[in-house]
């Protein structure tokens, strides 16, 4: 009879997966199902403090725990509540300086709560096995290749750069929200416009002229 690290770890998840702003992230809804096809009797548990909320706050920013219980075996996982720049959110919005200039953290709502405990959820399962490689520890053969990948990847020209330089301020728009919207599309981290693949130029400043035409 298999083991549970060997039943989950054999689930193909590659599917059911979401690339965001240079990480990956899996279905939680998929993987609870796939879990209980598994498992009927695991449970799992939310964490909650003192006044019943499902996360942890200091200074810092806040945190979610959750437990998942398979038959006799338990593990716990936490995260912090991440914006879509993955910065810790906390109770207010702070500023903070990147290399393109200073840059605004919201404070988290219940939603970014929410979004965090069910993330959190699908990483604990990864310590039964489910997508473990999808988190810290990933086959580095992949990590050289994707590397590699990387760097032969034809980026925007200096003068395609300025143009959306310009729109971006123009427009007023979240640089690192829309540099997400785009690393998603190619399936790997985009921290500056630099950074923009050549073939995102046009839909890019397509995006940002229709924003501009909207605003006027």
């Amino acid at each position: 009879k298999k083991d549970v690290w060997q039943t989950l770890s054999a689930i193909d998840v590659s599917n059911h997966t979401q690339g965001k702003n240079g990480l990956t992230y899996l279905s939680w809804a998929w993987a609870w199902a796939e879990l209980k096809k598994a498992y009927p009797q695991a449970v799992y548990e939310v964490h909650k403090n003192e006044q019943g909320m499902p996360y942890f706050k200091d200074d810092s920013g806040a945190v979610c725990y959750v437990t998942v219980t398979i038959d006799d075996l338990s593990h716990e996982m936490w995260l912090p509540v991440m914006d879509n720049a993955n910065k810790a959110m906390k109770s207010a919005e702070y500023q903070y300086k990147t290399r393109n200039g200073e840059k605004t953290c919201h404070a988290y709502t219940m939603f970014d709560v929410n979004k965090t405990v069910m993330r959190c959820l699908t990483k604990c399962l990864a310590m039964f096995g489910l997508g473990h490689y999808i988190y810290a520890g990933e086959d580095l053969p992949e990590v050289v290749k994707e590397a590699s990948f990387q760097k032969s990847i034809k980026r925007v020209t200096n003068a395609q750069k300025l143009i959306i330089d310009e729109l971006v301020e123009d427009t007023g728009t979240d640089l690192a929200k829309f540099l997400g919207f785009f690393a998603g599309k190619a399936g790997f981290e985009i921290t500056t416009i630099s950074e923009l693949p050549a073939d995102a130029f046009q839909p890019a400043k397509q995006l940002l002229e229709n924003k501009l035409q909207e605003a006027a």
